[in-house]
């Protein structure tokens, strides 16, 4: 390896294989190790004495026993102090658990990747992974998904690699113990880091004829780390019970004595605006609280989601009225309402409301769609992205794959892009047409009764598509000899004049998921000649797939125009290496 590599061990109470452990990775040339003790006491001196002695070795040494974040912690402030910017970290643990190779694997990948935390994963499916563990491990995978949006394959791993730019945001992690590193994930998140993982080997069998040497309390740690996970939630819980409980009592109060001499649905709705205005702020500071989030667009969004609560409740408050009498057993179902509404209000209000890392270069997608993402997301195939968000505006180039490709980078892409989408998509009385007469018969049966079902499809997926795409903020694309096709490329250079992206799916035939359509079209190439005419910089072309192994949305290529090169020539040499990168693994069928 080129550039320096520290490995950080957090140890305590090691056992003597330690030693030859230690030896084995410092026998890679650009290795140098970071050991921390933390706390083992005299007993274990020899096994430090062994290591230190070693070459290129740095020991610290924590008099009692802190934790293993902690131990983390004090590696990272030293390393911060004493290496260059240039440095890749890995962190591993002392008691054999990961191999080797793995450590220089997850070392390697952290060069490739310095915007990124990485990952050794393991597979929970081995046979050498207790009952215990797999269970455990795969219920944290599942709860970071739901409570935090993040997902991955491994979780709770100690094998983790990262370059100097992390640092600083590292120390800033809070908890000493087993919790900080689910924290770590966390906050890497909320910052806009990725996360790149890389497949590591499953070893358990050494604990199963050795001492069990793992310092994991079950009980204690694991309610530590599911405190993490739960705690913005709790708070945000809390404040809903008593907002919604303030809302209660008020509409009651307000609805049973001081507006009932008004028409009924007119006291409705001003019991239920007045007791909700008074619960807000409450529940604004609450929920600010929960998500650490602040500033003036967090109040425009708030109150923005509180209208649509507020319109929703009262809906369904009327609709009860209808069958309930006015008075406590209303209030109740009313309250029983609100808070069903208030679990979809935390999804949004986390990801969108309170969000810190969204910024209009990176995030720009309407409310409608985020919150169609949502609820569709959990029933779709989970997919991982190694994508960073840009630098520079780029043309993300993917395939179509019969709509694979774009429904599952509209639900998994860390940043949002402008896709190119077909005209006829954004009108309802277009988008009914093309449903109607292609998308939902012509293409599956002649039948009769397909024919009348298909209709009946197409008029409801007309209603939902077109402010589904406005909402993505797509950009149309005009079939054939229509004149407006230059619409669509202006439309996309006023997206990356912006700084913001754009995502063509390339393919001539889109229906096609094999691999025998080796063919593209290249129109979009000619937005390199508009952006370098406008900004006198080129533009990158991104070639984006799909690791099915694996589930990730992955960057194979990234490309661009050379200086002093012909746009003739620039297209003919982007449009054969876009389309060698675009077909250069198996499509997914």
């Amino acid at each position: 390896m080129e550039k320096r590599t520290v490995i950080i061990i957090p140890a305590y109470e090691p056992s003597d294989s330690f030693v030859t452990y230690a030896e084995a990775l410092l026998r890679h040339s650009g290795i140098s190790l970071l050991v921390v003790d933390d706390g083992s006491g005299e007993r274990f001196a020899p096994v430090f004495s062994a290591v230190s002695a070693l070459p290129r070795v740095t020991l610290l040494t924590h008099e009692k026993n802190q934790g293993k974040g902690a131990a983390m912690k004090t590696a990272f402030h030293y390393c911060l102090e004493h290496y260059e910017a240039d440095t890749v970290y890995t962190v591993a643990d002392c008691d054999g658990q990961h191999t080797v190779p793995d450590v220089l694997r997850v070392a390697s990948a952290a060069h490739s990747h310095p915007d990124a935390l990485v990952l050794g994963v393991r597979d929970f499916t081995h046979p050498s992974v207790p009952k215990r563990s797999r269970f455990g491990n795969t219920a944290m995978i599942k709860m970071l998904e739901r409570c935090a949006g993040i997902s991955l394959a491994d979780t709770q791993t100690g094998l983790r690699g990262f370059s100097h730019l992390l640092l600083p945001h590292l120390v800033e992690v809070e908890g000493n113990r087993f919790a900080y590193e689910t924290r770590m994930l966390l906050h890497l998140h909320k910052k806009g880091f990725l996360f790149h993982q890389v497949d590591i080997q499953t070893v358990y069998a050494k604990a199963e004829g050795e001492e069990n040497r793992s310092h994991f309390r079950t009980v204690r740690d694991s309610l530590d780390v599911m405190g993490v996970l739960f705690s913005s939630f709790g708070i945000y819980l809390l404040s809903s019970i008593a907002s919604a409980l303030l809302d209660v009592g008020l509409f009651y109060l307000f609805s049973r004595f001081v507006f009932y001499g008004l028409p009924e649905a007119v006291c409705l709705l001003v019991a239920a605006v007045l007791a909700r205005v008074s619960s807000s702020v409450v529940n604004f500071f609450g929920n600010r609280l929960a998500f650490r989030g602040s500033g003036k667009r967090a109040v425009f969004r708030y109150y923005t989601l509180w209208l649509l609560q507020l319109s929703v409740s009262y809906g369904l408050t009327v609709a009860l009225g209808c069958f309930i009498p006015t008075g406590i057993w209303l209030s109740a179902a009313k309250g029983v309402a609100d808070l069903v509404l208030a679990f979809f209000s935390y999804h949004i209000q986390k990801r969108w409301v309170f969000s810190t890392k969204q910024t209009d270069k990176y995030y720009f997608y309407g409310p409608y769609f985020r919150v169609a993402r949502f609820l569709v997301r959990p029933f779709l195939k989970q997919y991982s992205a190694n994508l960073l968000p840009p630098e520079a505006p780029t043309v993300y180039v993917s395939r179509h794959l019969n709509m694979h490709g774009p429904v599952t980078m509209a639900a998994f892409m860390p940043f949002d892009t402008h896709f190119f989408g077909l005209a006829c998509f954004f009108r309802f009385s277009t988008c009914f047409k093309q449903y109607k007469d292609y998308t939902f018969t012509a293409r599956y049966s002649k039948s009769v009764l397909r024919r009348i079902l298909g209709t009946v499809g197409a008029f409801f997926a007309a209603l939902v598509v077109p402010p589904l795409l406005r909402s993505m903020r797509m950009i149309p694309v005009y079939r054939g000899k229509d004149m407006r096709s230059i619409t669509c490329l202006r439309s996309a250079l006023a997206c990356l004049e912006r700084g913001e992206s754009v995502t063509v799916f390339a393919d001539v035939d889109y229906a096609m998921t094999d691999e025998n359509n080796h063919k593209i079209y290249n129109g979009f190439l000619m937005l390199e000649r508009m952006y370098y005419k406008k900004t006198g910089k080129h533009l990158s072309f991104c070639v984006v797939g799909y690791d099915e192994a694996h589930r990730r949305i992955v960057k194979r290529e990234e490309l661009a125009f050379a200086d002093g090169e012909t746009t003739e020539t620039g297209i003919a040499r982007l449009t054969e290496a876009i389309t060698e990168a675009l077909f250069s693994e198996k499509a997914p069928s």
